[in-house]
C-alpha cells in the first residue's frame, strides 16, 4: 500500500514538473500553446518545401547547363574544320 502511494507521489510530481515546464516555455494559455505549435510546424514545413524545391529547380538548372555543353561539343566535333591557310 506504501509503494502505491509513493508512485502515485511520484507521479504527480512528474506531471506537475511537465506542466511547470511548458507554461514556464510556452506561457499560460494553452490553446495559445497549441496555435503556436501548429504554426511552427507550418512555417518548418513551408520551409522545407522551399529547400526542397530550390534542391530541384538547381538541378534541373545544372543537367540543362551540362546536357547544353554537350550537345554543342558533339556539334563542334562533327563539324569539318574550315582551314584557310594564309
Amino acid at each position: 500500500m506504501a509503494s502505491d502511494y509513493d508512485n502515485q507521489l511520484i507521479e504527480s510530481v512528474t506531471v506537475r514538473r511537465h506542466r511547470l515546464l511548458t507554461a514556464l516555455l510556452f506561457g499560460e494559455n494553452p490553446d495559445e500553446r497549441r496555435w503556436m505549435d501548429s504554426l511552427r510546424l507550418f512555417i518548418l514545413s513551408v520551409a522545407a518545401a522551399a529547400v526542397i524545391a530550390s534542391v530541384c529547380v538547381g538541378y534541373s538548372f545544372v543537367s540543362n547547363l551540362l546536357a547544353e555543353n554537350r550537345a554543342k561539343q558533339e556539334q563542334q566535333a562533327h563539324q569539318p574544320y574550315s582551314w584557310t591557310g594564309a
